[in-house]
């Protein structure tokens, strides 16, 4: 799968459920990272150990809203 498949991924379960739209920078940020920089070490990739977390943390509150666990911190 190219880049752009995650993202179209995402935006078909947003069409469903609407209150996970905030993650879509964070869903296309791991699309662009899986795609373009997944064969090359992590320190390589041109992001941030926080900004890198602040993406997974985004990710991870979509994927449990989801799952119907709002309380995430």
């Amino acid at each position: 799968m190219g880049i752009g498949q995650l993202t179209k991924l995402f935006e078909a379960v947003v069409a469903e459920h609407p209150e996970i739209a905030v993650s879509r920078s964070a869903v296309q940020e791991i699309d662009r990272l899986r795609t373009t920089w997944i064969t090359r070490a992590v320190t390589a990739w041109p992001v941030d150990s926080d900004a890198l977390d602040t993406v997974f943390r985004e990710c991870t509150r979509a994927i449990h809203t989801l799952l119907g666990r709002r309380n995430l911190q």
